[in-house]
């Protein structure tokens, strides 16, 4: 039985150092998250950012760098055998390199669309509030942190959505509210990893679903 101690030691060790290693190569993935999710929230929302034609100028930048970044961290996580949340991040980078590709003044499609403007960005706004439907089904059995940032996600991206489609304001500003929130939780996430996996390793409440027995 002995002769198994070492090795068994050493597979939980390289475990560990694999998962703390994970762990960290998210933490840029959910900063970037955070910070385009809330700004893209303020803008709607009208939070610090008016009128609404200078928030769409800030938009596009974020937008596109923000988008750019998921869209590199995404297919970074994938390739370290995450595939669900490399698919997330991958999605949502093309997401918002699409929405900064919309307002953004240089390629022009904002101006071609004039009037139509709303139905466009409620069309695209309705494409991710389906994918992130889908994907709070996978993130059930995950913590409630991340619950609770995909559940807020989809709360603030129906709200935009149905605010452009139905040309309904608050609508859209309650969505932007709760993408600003959506933010800030998956700040703390990633602020909860970083103690983790820091010199401290101090673990702050994530939450589980598991049930013991």
């Amino acid at each position: 039985m002995a002769q198994y101690a070492m090795p068994h030691n050493q597979d939980v060790s390289t475990h560990t150092d694999v998962v703390t290693q994970d762990a960290r190569l998210a933490i840029p993935n959910m900063q970037a998250f955070a910070f385009t999710t809330i700004i893209w929230g303020a803008v709607f929302a009208g939070f610090l950012i008016r009128p609404f034609s200078a928030g769409l100028g800030l938009l596009a930048v974020v937008a596109f760098f923000g988008g750019l970044a998921l869209f590199l961290g995404g297919m970074h996580e994938s390739a370290r055998a995450n595939p669900e949340m490399g698919t997330f991040f991958e999605s949502y980078g093309v997401f918002l390199l699409s929405l900064g590709a919309l307002v953004a003044p240089t390629f022009g499609i904002r101006s071609l669309l004039g009037v139509h403007l709303n139905v466009a960005m409620g069309f695209l706004f309705l494409t991710w509030t389906v994918f992130c439907a889908i994907y709070i089904v996978t993130a059930i059995r995950t913590n409630p942190v991340w619950l609770a940032v995909l559940g807020l996600l989809f709360l603030a991206s129906l709200g935009v959505t149905l605010g452009a489609l139905l040309n309904v304001p608050v609508l859209a500003l309650i969505g932007g509210w709760l993408a600003i929130i959506s933010g800030l939780v998956a700040w703390y996430g990633m602020f909860s990893r970083l103690m983790e996996t820091g010199p401290a390793k101090i673990e702050l409440p994530r939450g589980s679903f598991q049930h013991t027995h």
